[in-house]
């Protein structure tokens, strides 16, 4: 049940913020594996809360904190919040469309060396210059695709 618990909740968040991800583990068929080997990193952590009484909510809310980590920030819900404020008007047609987020995807991967480049981590998701560099390269992906 535990670990059910954890699996499901793993799957869910990536497919909520990071489908990016998803979209890879799907095209490689490694989506099982993938959450295998994670929900096996992460039982040793939830049998021990386990038999120190915790209960199933907060054994899977720990054990989701602590898998969720190496995912966050989403570069996905970075690049889909600048679209939103940046060119609202290109992001409502692409949700109108139901192809914003296969688009999103598109921009992080046209975009993976500025992330690179600014190392993209909770400490510089907030970058004034990453947020430029990465609006410069949009705006260029969708004049692009304008004209």
């Amino acid at each position: 049940m535990v670990r059910k618990s954890i699996l499901d909740g793993l799957w869910n968040y990536i497919l909520e913020n990071n489908p990016d991800l998803m979209f890879s583990l799907q095209c490689n068929g490694q989506v099982e594996c993938y959450l295998r080997e994670k929900t096996d990193g992460i039982m040793p952590l939830a049998v021990s809360m386990e038999q120190e009484g915790a209960a199933l909510e907060a054994i899977v809310k720990n054990c989701l904190e602590t898998l969720t980590r190496q995912l966050r920030p989403s570069k996905y819900l970075y690049m889909r919040d600048l679209m939103k404020s940046e060119f609202p008007r290109e992001y409502t047609a692409l949700r109108e469309a139901g192809v914003l987020t296969q688009r999103v995807i598109l921009m992080i991967d046209a975009c993976k060396e500025i992330f690179e480049a600014y190392d993209f981590s909770m400490a510089t998701e907030s970058d004034r210059f990453l947020r430029y560099a990465v609006t410069q390269k949009v705006s260029s992906i969708l004049n692009t695709h304008e004209s």
